[in-house]
């Protein structure tokens, strides 16, 4: 059986986490950004806001090409 944390929402088929709180997120009500997962609105915007901030922005949208 899989632990649940109490951080965690209930969602034991999910296999998503949000990228900021670490919290599982139902695929329904789950916020998208970059190829990343977030649990609300709010861990989105503040991760956006973090990139910004630090610089790295342009390196998450740019493709490497090998």
């Amino acid at each position: 059986m899989e632990k649940i944390y109490s951080n965690q929402h209930k969602c034991k088929r999910s296999k998503l986490l949000c990228k900021m709180c670490g919290m599982a997120v139902n695929y329904e009500s789950a916020e998208y950004f970059m190829n990343f997962v977030f649990c609300s609105k709010r861990c989105r915007i503040l991760f956006e806001n973090l990139l910004e901030k630090t610089n790295v922005k342009d390196l998450f949208e740019r493709e490497i090409v090998i």
